[in-house]
């Protein structure tokens, strides 16, 4: 009778000790949890973030790029209009002829500047396009990052609730030693 005592008493330090330690591994897995959790909290906020800015910048750039283009091109089939009307005026009118050549040539400088700055209004919005481009990559990355974020909390989960469960077990276990000792 006595050895059966020392017996159970071996099997219940047996079972406190790994009682122990699974509670640690479970206090463990939650830190874990929690600290996974909050990172997917961040990631989530991030991609967030990073699509608002993606679409605005992408909105405005669509939008000013278009207001420039369409100005520029306004302004540019005027300065043409009135570069023909000048130089059908030349032949007719001897008289004016010095004033017509002199705003010819203003006309012709103004359209080759207006030409200048579409170039390089046309150069801006490639380069705007360019980083539209960079941030939707960045976006798809973020996104993957988050997908595995998700897919390491579930198997993190996974792990805490399976503790969870053979921490039940050992107790009930456990439990039911305490109650057969007399």
């Amino acid at each position: 009778m006595k050895g059966e005592l020392n017996n159970k008493n071996a099997i219940i330090k047996s079972l406190t000790k790994r009682l122990k330690f699974l509670e640690s591994q479970r206090n463990d897995s939650q830190a874990t949890l929690e600290n996974t959790q909050q990172k997917f909290k961040e990631l989530t906020q991030k991609v967030t973030d990073s699509s608002v800015h993606c679409q605005a910048l992408e909105d405005n750039a669509l939008i000013e790029t278009t207001d420039h283009i369409n100005e520029f091109t306004c302004k540019l089939k005027k300065l043409e209009s009135a570069l023909r009307a000048v130089k059908s005026e030349d032949f007719c009118l001897n008289r004016e002829q010095k004033e017509l050549k002199l705003t010819l040539k203003e006309l012709m400088l103004q359209t080759n500047k207006l030409k200048d700055v579409l170039s390089e209004k046309m150069e801006e919005n490639s380069k705007q396009h360019e980083e539209i481009l960079h941030l939707k990559h960045e976006n798809g990355c973020l996104k993957n990052e988050l997908a595995l974020a998700v897919e390491k909390a579930e198997r993190k989960d996974e792990l805490y609730q399976f503790a969870k469960s053979k921490q039940a077990r050992i107790e009930k276990e456990l439990s039911s030693l305490r109650q057969v000792q007399p």
